[in-house]
Formats: structure tokens, C-alpha cells, sequence
């Protein structure tokens, strides 16, 4: 099953794409929107990738409580399932993004990497939990 890895923010976005058959994934990637952009650049990748399902990373404080972005990453995942048609789980996402960093930094060798780089490595790391404890 080809699923697609969403790292939700509120000015950036960050794709990835795996599947289950190899129970891996990859960085696809990152960009930042404004309103019904954001839908728009969905919809071309829907239709390019055809997933049958999308893991959307759910921000949690690191004591696993809710925090303000979490209800509105849940508001997403349902305007997009509403949207697409589409099956959406949240996965959580606690320290995507710093592991997503060093992921990076240790890769390319470099202190600077760019935003849509690291969304796009958080959505890769979201989608492998969710293969990670599903697939």
C-alpha cells in the first residue's frame, strides 16, 4: 500500500511517500503556503502518488500532553480526509524535527539545512513510526 507522510505546520509543510510492502520511506518535499495553496499543491501530489492512505505527525508536549497546534493538525487531517477522500491516521510526532536535524547534519555534513529539508526528512521520519507500528 503507497501511503503519503505529512509534517503539518501553520506556514510549512513537509511530504514524504512509502509503502508498506517495503515498509520504508522517503523525503518528497517541503514548502511553505498560504491558504488554499496549501490544497492546491496537495492535490497535484494526490493525484501524481495515488496513496491510498496519509499519516499525518500529531504535536504533542513531550510529557504526551496536547498542546495548541494539536488540535489544529487534528482539523487538518480532517479537512483533508474530507477533501481527498482519503483515510488519514495521526501518528505521534514528538521529536520529529530535532531527529530530523541531525538526521540531515550528520548526512550532508553541514550546519545549515534548509527548512523545506527538514519538513520533508520529519515527514519521512513520521511516516517510518506509523510503518514502524502498523506495516
Amino acid at each position: 500500500m503507497l501511503l503519503i507522510g505529512i509534517d503539518y505546520g501553520l506556514k510549512h509543510i513537509g511530504i514524504s511517500v512509502g509503502d508498506t510492502v517495503s515498509k520504508s520511506a522517503k523525503p518528497l518535499c517541503g514548502f511553505e503556503y498560504r491558504g488554499e495553496e496549501l490544497m492546491s499543491k496537495l492535490q497535484e501530489i494526490i493525484e501524481r502518488w495515488q496513496p491510498e492512505k496519509v499519516i499525518v505527525g500529531l504535536p504533542l508536549n513531550a510529557d504526551g500532553t496536547t498542546q495548541p497546534l494539536t488540535e489544529k493538525v487534528s482539523l487538518f487531517a480532517h479537512a483533508f480526509s474530507s477533501r481527498f477522500g482519503l483515510p488519514v491516521e495521526c501518528v505521534d510526532e514528538r521529536w520529529s524535527t530535532v531527529e530530523a536535524k541531525a538526521n540531515l547534519h550528520g548526512a550532508i555534513k553541514t550546519k545549515k539545512v534548509s527548512k523545506s529539508m527538514v519538513d520533508a526528512e520529519s515527514a519521512k521520519l513520521i511516516l517510518e513510526q506509523w510503518l514502524l507500528e502498523n506495516a
